[in-house]
């Protein structure tokens, strides 16, 4: 590839990974090496399940403390040095213990807390952090104050969003009414290039009730400069290798891909499978039906 932008290919987090814990930096960066992907995915999430609770002696939905984190990620026994980048998945609230309190300050500090000991424990700054918008009493504002506050606390990282189904972003209505916001509140972020969306396309294409001219239509009014990444796979139960028989229309994710990598210096493509097999899979369909045009 010649000028043009710079696709950064994400590994995603497979359950190979979180066998007993949360697994290491390291067998992530090998198996990336291994498949020519430009970064890693690490799980950020609060404490989520019963295997957790036990390693940890903390409760389902708590925010991680810094005994935990050393609990939950391996460590290797040499430092050894890596080139790769990494971005922090954080918390989805997709459990009814995990809220999202970005309404609340203090609540905002652990959060942050949490994110710093993360950082610290891997000895290396992410390329990106990503959140999600939670429910209400959340609101957008909240959202874009914490988005201002994460690049002023984490100055060298992208702090991006995810649209999530019955979540405060949803689709292109709500991800332009946060985009707009940001450009109106922080327009030095915004400039810089450091606040942005990862669309996730199986989300969307819920939310738009599997309608495909209703998703067809979100996509093209969804502004492409919010857009910095996105999440692909396919079938709402369980993340599998997309197909073009799929009900999502793929052609018009690859015209929306197609126009977004022309105006982006660097975009992410996470391939969110969640088993390693189906990791190479879903990048060459990516490659081949999606990025071909």
């Amino acid at each position: 590839m010649g000028m043009g932008p710079k696709v950064i290919w994400v590994l995603p987090n497979v359950a190979q990974f979180n066998k007993n814990g949360r697994g290491s930096f390291q067998e992530r960066y090998y198996e990336a090496k291994k498949l020519n992907f430009d970064a890693i995915e690490i799980p950020a999430d609060f404490i989520k399940n019963p295997t957790e609770v036990k390693l940890t002696g903390l409760l389902i939905g708590d925010v991680l403390t810094r005994e935990a984190i050393s609990k939950l990620y391996k460590k290797p026994s040499r430092r050894i040095s890596i080139k790769i980048k990494y971005i922090l998945h954080t918390d989805p609230q997709a459990r009814r213990d995990s809220k999202l309190k970005w309404y609340n300050p203090e609540w905002r500090r652990k959060f942050i807390e949490m994110l710093n000991n993360l950082i610290e424990y891997f000895e290396m700054e992410p390329y990106a952090i990503e959140i999600h918008p939670g429910t209400k009493p959340n609101s957008i504002k909240n959202i874009t104050s914490t988005m201002a506050e994460l690049t002023e606390e984490f100055p060298r990282t992208k702090i991006l969003i995810e649209n999530r189904t019955h979540q405060l972003i949803t689709d292109a209505f709500s991800m332009n009414k946060l985009w707009n916001m940001l450009r109106q509140e922080y327009p030095n972020i915004v400039e810089s290039g450091r606040v942005g969306i990862v669309l996730d396309v199986q989300q969307l294409f819920t939310q738009t009730g599997k309608n495909r001219i209703l998703f067809q239509r979100h996509l093209q009014i969804i502004e492409p400069e919010a857009i910095f990444g996105v999440h692909i796979h396919s079938g709402s139960r369980g993340h599998h290798t997309p197909s073009l028989k799929d009900p999502i229309p793929w052609i018009d994710v690859a015209k929306f891909l197609n126009n977004s990598l022309k105006i982006k210096e660097e975009f992410l493509i996470n391939p969110e499978v969640h088993t390693k097999s189906e990791i190479q899979a879903t990048r060459l369909f990516i490659e081949r039906s999606l990025l071909s045009l």
